[in-house]
């Protein structure tokens, strides 16, 4: 197995140069292969990839070669080098998967992927810090930003009526404070 610990790396922290893109949900069959719940719009680009992060804890990342990865359309599994019997596949569980920035799929200059959004600090106009994406919903109508502070958390909709500026360089999105959002 091909290791390399990155520091620092936690996923509900911001951090540019890599994308988190999904976590594993556990083992299939006898031989290590693992089902994967991907977050990207893109899941065949990361079929596409030699090699991802995984998040198993806070002391950070570790390198893993990919043996075999495939996207049927609906569904998501992955092979990593070392991974090679359901024990250890299944220990993977809940891992999560991150790609540096430069393996990820590339969009346009004002666009961004759902998955960038988590971690991100949310503030209003005045500044104040209403704390950090930690999922973003997907409803019919438009997306809704959960945002969360220590136990609190608050939902956001991510229209351009509430939505202002969101800054990937800095790790910012700005919202207007919508009346009954804060006590």
């Amino acid at each position: 197995m091909t290791a390399e610990i990155i520091k620092g790396s936690d996923n509900f922290i911001y951090d540019p140069d890599m994308k988190y893109v999904g976590t594993i949900q556990g083992a299939k069959g006898m031989k290590g292969e693992m089902k994967v719940n991907v977050f990207t719009a893109h899941p065949s680009h990361l079929a596409s990839l030699e090699s991802i992060y995984l998040k198993i804890d806070d002391s950070g990342s570790i390198l893993y070669t990919i043996d075999k990865a495939r996207w049927d359309g609906s569904r998501f599994t992955l092979k990593l080098h070392g991974v090679d019997d359901r024990n250890t596949a299944e220990a993977l569980r809940g891992a999560k998967i991150m790609i540096p920035e430069e393996a990820s799929y590339k969009v346009g200059e004002d666009e961004y992927f759902i998955e960038d959004l988590v971690g991100m600090n949310v503030v209003d106009k005045s500044g104040t810090n209403l704390g950090r994406i930690t999922d973003v919903l997907n409803y019919p109508a438009h997306d809704v930003y959960v945002v969360s502070k220590g136990d609190e958390e608050i939902l956001i909709p991510a229209v351009h009526e509430y939505v202002q500026e969101v800054n990937m360089n800095t790790g910012t999105v700005m919202i207007t404070t919508i009346e009954g959002l804060k006590n």
